[in-house]
């Protein structure tokens, strides 16, 4: 699955061979539904069909707002109930208190989950490489 990055949706890439999940971006879309239930039905359909039992998450997104954050919850949970392994590389900008808060209070409700909050200068930097 690949999704392209519009103004107020995220670059969206689903590696399902390896168990990778890459969100980059802005999430503030007026419409999440129509933007995240389809990954949500695909990440349904995976049903630990990675080459190991473990899956990761990538997430950098320099904004998002409530709604798409229920969203991204889901998205960790469908993932957190169905691997024994959630690896989560939560990157954000130095500076920015509130994406460090969204990441810490994620990493506080996934205990289990390996769940990294990964401060950078820029994330267009994060961006430029397309978390690869």
């Amino acid at each position: 699955m690949l999704i392209k990055e519009e103004l107020d949706t995220p670059f969206v890439k689903l590696d399902k061979g390896n168990g990778v999940l890459s969100i980059i971006g802005k999430s503030y879309t007026d419409n999440p539904t129509d933007f995240y239930v389809p990954i949500v039905d695909v990440l349904h359909e995976l049903n630990n069909t990675t080459q190991n039992n473990n899956f990761t998450v990538k997430v950098a997104l320099e904004i998002i707002n409530s709604i798409s954050s229920k969203y991204l919850f889901f998205l960790f949970k469908i993932l957190y109930d169905m691997y024994d392994e959630l690896v989560v590389k939560w990157y954000y900008e130095s500076d920015d208190e509130i994406m460090l808060e969204m990441g810490k209070s994620f990493k506080g409700t996934f205990t289990e989950s390996d769940f990294n909050l990964i401060g950078v200068t820029d994330l267009r930097e994060v961006f430029l490489i397309k978390l690869m």
